[in-house]
């Protein structure tokens, strides 16, 4: 099995690595360095069974960060709408804040997220009490977690926003809720 991984380079962002690293499937990886022909070649070329598409983005796309030092914290949207042409003929995994939005405007099929939260200004956003440690030790959790679900549901993504919900605990706390209800198959 082949699998296209695109995954900006960020450091906010690492955790997502145990999704693909380690598997048994074939995976190449496209990140920020690759140029939007490179991507788009990649996603037209038929070759890949799956394409996972990891990091920060919005309801418009996955963003690529800025490697460059300039003012702007993101780059370009290195997904965007100008890739759905080439995303719905094929079984998807986006993980990205708003994915989900994303996935159902442009009708994709797949599993994608919804908001994330991964970082103590998105926590203090949605008025979600936690430090920056639990943040951090939750985030790690919640991707092993996925990659588990995701592992076991290889051929059936359908039934992985149920298999994570079974991972929280009796005793969770609301960012746990939260972040564990933001998976969705479409």
């Amino acid at each position: 099995m082949r699998v296209l991984v695109i995954h900006p380079y960020d450091p906010s962002t690492q955790f997502l690595r145990v999704l693909y690293e380690n598997s048994l499937a074939e995976y190449i990886i496209m990140n920020e360095s690759n140029s939007n022909s490179e991507i788009r070649n990649a996603l037209n070329s038929g070759e890949y069974n799956k394409i996972m598409m990891l990091g920060h983005g919005t309801e418009w796309g996955l963003l690529s960060p800025n490697c460059r030092g300039s003012q702007n914290m993101f780059e370009r949207d290195i997904i965007s709408p100008q890739h759905v042409q080439f995303l719905r003929n094929i079984e998807c995994i986006g993980i990205w804040c708003n994915a989900n939005i994303f996935a159902e405007r442009y009708e994709l099929s797949g599993l994608f997220s919804g908001m994330v939260i991964s970082e103590l200004s998105e926590a203090m956003e949605f008025n979600i009490a936690a430090s920056e440690d639990e943040i951090m030790s939750h985030r790690t959790q919640w991707a092993n977690n996925l990659n588990e679900c995701i592992s076991q549901n290889w051929e059936n993504l359908s039934e992985v926003p149920d298999a994570m919900m079974n991972h929280l605990s009796e005793n969770h706390t609301y960012l746990e809720e939260f972040n564990y209800e933001s998976i969705y198959y479409f």
